[in-house]
């Protein structure tokens, strides 16, 4: 067969150029389905990551959520822990205050008994309880079933009583007694005395001198004059804070208010923050007085002194003190007892009167805190007459007794005219309030 190689070429040309098409065309299919391929993986990868995102942010909301009311639950039940503590040391007041009834109403009988119904109060409290190593397994076991049976079986709370005697009421400083009023600057004085002996550091920054000032301006801040008794007026020093009745003259609400006085600032104030109170007695109780209190009392007092005191207080073979073992103590270190105190703050024994709750609820990783003050109102107002009555007497002393005189109220024998009226009156004590203790001031923090 004779070909024709012109035409041969002419249509192995053709069969190329069909060839190439179609491959071209197919390369084009391919392309297209491989894009779309892409495209799909694409949008499944986007929606992976947008579905993972939000069960990222739900399952982190969820959990925020479950962290948040979790910690609701814990302050909560940390709130009542520590309401718990509180009404707890509201009935051992209330106990103590009628066991102090009936031992007043036993007269001497219940005398021996006085110091001792103190313990009620003082007594430290924890919850849970807390076993002794002594108690045995038998005992630990019987309580941890105990425990698991209460509701409080997940929480801690730690009521601390305090006697506000025991502290320095600062409101004092405006008292109608004179010498309650020079004592009380003078207790003051004292604590900045000693912190100044004793660092080395804030005696660069004070001295006694400018002490004296700020504590004349506390003095100016509750008393009713206008005069400063640094000199001048008492509102001069505050005319740049442009604000109106400053001061007050009025007593302290609360500690914090000091810090508004002219010249106090939180290095001084932190230095008799722990020793003072708005909410006191007029006097230092020496059976519940804290150590920087009782250092306070005379400048003589040392460590060695104050330690031995609180030694013997709280031992029942020797304490609580009253006048008589105190003036024993005092002699004992000191010598004389007349020169002991010589600012003359009224020291007490017993009569305690206003207590300061603190209660620390705890529940998980939450803590709250309830302060809480109960403030017998009759106590402090017999306390005062008694005080104003010293003072009074003090002042303006009786006359001195004449032998050669008849006594009033007596015949020329001696004997009473009237034996109803010279024969002394037993004490009826005073009825307990029904309810729970007066508490006049409760913070929660």
């Amino acid at each position: 067969m004779k070909i024709n190689l012109e035409k041969f070429l002419n249509y192995k040309s053709k069969m190329i150029k069909a060839l190439k098409l179609f491959t071209k065309q197919k390369s084009d299919q391919n392309k297209d389905l491989k894009n779309q391929k892409g495209v799909a993986l694409m949008m499944a990868i986007f929606f992976t990551t947008l579905m993972s995102f939000l069960l990222f942010e739900i399952s982190k909301e969820t959990l925020y959520e479950a962290i948040s009311t979790s910690q609701g639950i814990h302050e909560l039940r940390a709130y009542y822990a520590a309401k718990a503590g509180q009404d707890l040391s509201l009935l051992r007041i209330k106990a103590y205050q009628s066991v102090k009834q009936q031992i007043d109403s036993a007269g001497e009988m219940g005398a021996p008994f006085k110091e001792k119904a103190n313990i009620i109060w003082e007594f430290p409290f924890v919850w849970p309880p807390i076993l002794p190593d002594e108690a045995g397994l038998e005992a630990k076991s019987e309580l941890k079933v105990t425990l698991a049976e209460t509701f409080f079986k997940k929480v801690n709370y730690a009521p601390i009583i305090q006697d506000l005697g025991s502290l320095i009421d600062i409101n004092n400083l405006d008292s109608p007694s004179k010498a309650l009023k020079d004592s009380t600057k003078g207790l003051i004085m004292e604590l900045y005395r000693k912190k100044i002996d004793g660092d080395q550091e804030f005696s660069k920054e004070y001295n006694i001198d400018e002490v004296e000032i700020v504590i004349n301006n506390m003095i100016d801040w509750i008393d009713e004059d206008q005069e400063s008794t640094n000199g001048g007026a008492e509102s001069g020093i505050y005319s740049s804070r442009q604000l109106l009745n400053i001061p007050p003259n009025q007593h302290f609400k609360v500690l914090s208010e000091i810090m508004l006085v002219e010249g106090m600032n939180e290095e001084l104030f932190k230095v008799i923050e722990k020793s003072i109170t708005t909410l006191g007695n007029p006097g230092i109780n020496i059976n519940t007085a804290e150590k920087n209190v009782l250092m306070s009392l005379d400048p003589r007092m040392t460590d060695e002194i104050v330690d031995e005191l609180m030694r013997r207080r709280q031992d029942l073979e020797h304490g609580p003190f009253n006048e008589s073992l105190f003036q024993d103590l005092i002699e004992e270190f000191l010598g004389s007892f007349k020169d002991f105190n010589p600012t003359k703050i009224p020291v007490l024994y017993t009569a305690v009167a206003n207590f300061r709750i603190e209660s620390v609820g705890m529940s998980g990783k939450s803590i709250k805190t309830i302060v809480a003050h109960v403030y017998d109102q009759t106590e402090l107002l017999e306390s005062m007459v008694t005080g104003l009555k010293a003072s009074y007497d003090e002042k303006y002393p009786p006359p001195v007794k004449d032998d050669n005189q008849t006594n009033p109220g007596t015949d020329p024998n001696g004997n009473p005219t009237n034996p109803t009226t010279n024969t002394a009156a037993k004490k009826t004590p005073r009825a307990i309030p029904a309810g729970p203790p007066p508490v006049v001031y409760r913070k929660v923090f």
